[in-house]
């Protein structure tokens, strides 16, 4: 912003388009199906244990079966003034200092279904998604050094600053069966999320967002150049 190119401002924005993971398992109850289980940690031992999801019952081979869909994105942006700190030549290096946002969502959604003998059924929902919104101050430095019209840039980032921490938990379970006594309606609780864990919990947290970026390329004309980099970017404390 300065005649002589010393002083600059930048303005970046990041996104990571959504991801969806789905897993799904189930044996249909025939003689010889296989024995499916969920493990969990038992809170009152802590040790680890399962329940049945399918399988053997008291004799007799049940079906069922369970899904899981694990989904994330991340987005964000800063805003950074820049200072030169070297130059010569060939290499110039610049201080920063800024602030930074960003956005990091997550959820776990896990269905299962699992049979009882003499025709019923019990299914189950648990749904945990988290939502992190960091805010901070970050300083950083950057440098740049040309060969002809071959190029390296490195710039190193440190952000520190609060990340409000948000998680929604969720779980249901209903019956079904042959008689309307067992015809329930959902009622709180599934496998994981159960009514001690169910509801909007949120905390802010202190949180370090390192960021490193790595670019070697080469100038095609005055305007335009052709690179190839790697970055890396770190948050310390999500939910």
């Amino acid at each position: 912003i300065d005649p002589e190119g010393s002083i600059g401002v930048e303005a970046n924005y990041l996104r990571i388009a959504p991801r969806t993971i789905t897993r799904s398992g189930s044996t249909d109850g025939t003689p010889g199906s296989p024995t499916l289980t969920l493990p969990f940690r038992d809170a009152n031992t802590g040790t680890e244990t399962s329940s049945l999801l399918a399988g053997n019952f008291f004799g007799a081979t049940v079906p069922g079966g369970a899904s899981l869909t694990l989904r994330n994105e991340l987005q964000g942006g800063e805003i950074n003034f820049l200072a030169r700190l070297v130059r010569t030549e060939n290499l110039s290096v610049n201080g920063l200092v800024g602030f930074r946002y960003l956005n990091f969502r997550e959820s776990l959604d896990f269905g299962v279904n699992t049979g009882i003998p003499g025709g019923f059924a019990l299914t189950t929902l648990d749904s945990f998604h988290a939502n992190n919104n960091f805010y901070g101050g970050q300083l950083g430095l950057t440098g740049n050094w040309r060969c002809n019209n071959f190029f390296v840039d490195v710039t190193g980032k440190v952000a520190l600053g609060t990340v409000n921490q948000v998680m929604d938990i969720n779980g249901t379970s209903s019956d079904a069966g042959p008689l309307a006594a067992f015809n329930g309606a959902n009622v709180p609780g599934g496998v994981f999320a159960q009514p001690t864990n169910i509801g909007h919990h949120t905390r802010n947290a202190f949180c370090v967002v390192p960021e490193a970026d790595f670019k070697f390329g080469y100038n095609i004309t005055r305007n335009i150049q052709g690179f190839v980099g790697y970055n890396y970017l770190y948050l310390s404390n999500v939910a």
